[in-house]
């Protein structure tokens, strides 16, 4: 989260400092306080959302003078976390079918696996190995899975993808 603070006739160089008093805790966010520095009556910094938080905290960030104690002179809106969802346009499929996986959630390159409670595998659905990744653009992206039509009949199967915070090999679920 980039917070952009903007000031009237306040001198360059000012130092502004921020604490942030919503419901998210440090293990959400980092930082959860600090300092930026005005020039030409504008100032900014970012707030990372961390792998792991939980959606639903909110982030309230209060703008002060004088250090993260002193007085607030301004509060910016509220920030709700929400974290990336993964849904199939379609829960049963067939061989040689395509299913399509709907991404929703912040803007990134996102990786995907086949998930642990998945019965499937990386060649049901002819991935060369256990994951791809997905890019998420103005709150949406999409990847494509079809399933391998083999000549076995193997009987019903379960697809279950799971997304990480970053592409592969960083495997944090997010």
């Amino acid at each position: 989260v980039t917070v952009n603070v903007a000031t009237t006739g306040v001198a360059d160089s000012t130092t502004l400092y921020f604490t942030e008093s919503g419901s998210a805790t440090s293990d959400d966010i980092d930082p959860v306080s600090g300092s930026f520095v005005i020039t030409s009556n504008a100032g900014s910094f970012d707030i990372d959302v961390k792998p792991g938080a939980t959606a639903g905290r909110t982030i309230i960030i209060e703008i002060r003078t004088g250090s993260t104690g002193g007085p607030i002179v301004d509060t910016a809106e509220t920030v709700t976390i929400t974290l990336p969802t993964i849904d199939p346009d379609d829960t049963t499929v067939n061989e040689g079918d395509t299913v399509t996986y709907t991404v929703t959630g912040p803007d990134g390159t996102y990786g995907v696996r086949i998930g642990s409670a998945s019965t499937a595998t990386a060649s049901d659905i002819g991935w060369p190995d256990s994951y791809d990744t997905v890019t998420v653009t103005a709150g949406t992206g999409s990847i494509a899975v079809t399933i391998t039509e083999d000549i076995g009949t193997e009987g019903s199967e379960t697809l279950i993808l799971e997304l990480l915070d970053a592409p592969w090999p960083d495997n944090t679920t997010v």
